[in-house]
């Protein structure tokens, strides 16, 4: 997981957390061999776009109540990547 992966923008942390030193690297991003998934760099992309801070991305991404009954996370989890760009992309316009 180096350096590069965070600045070629194949995964993002969240910085300044209570009791984290540097970033705090959501789980979901990466595979069981803590590979980054090959969907997330199209989100963070997506992210940048829509001005959200990678606080805001993680938890529209892990919000239920994002989209069409599901999270962006669980449609991208599902194949349905698309769809979770599509709901981050628009996350600004909503006001998350």
């Amino acid at each position: 997981m180096g350096r590069s992966s965070i600045r070629l923008g194949r995964i993002f942390g969240i910085p300044g957390l209570p009791r984290v030193r540097g970033y705090a690297y959501p789980r979901w991003q990466f595979t069981e061999t803590l590979s980054p998934k090959s969907w997330v760099a199209r989100v963070v992309e997506a992210s940048e776009k829509a001005r959200l801070s990678p606080l805001a991305l993680h938890l529209f991404m892990t919000n239920p109540d994002a989209g069409d009954n599901r999270s962006p996370l669980q449609a991208a989890e599902a194949g349905d990547v698309d769809t979770a760009v599509k709901m981050v992309t628009a996350a600004n316009a909503q006001g998350s």
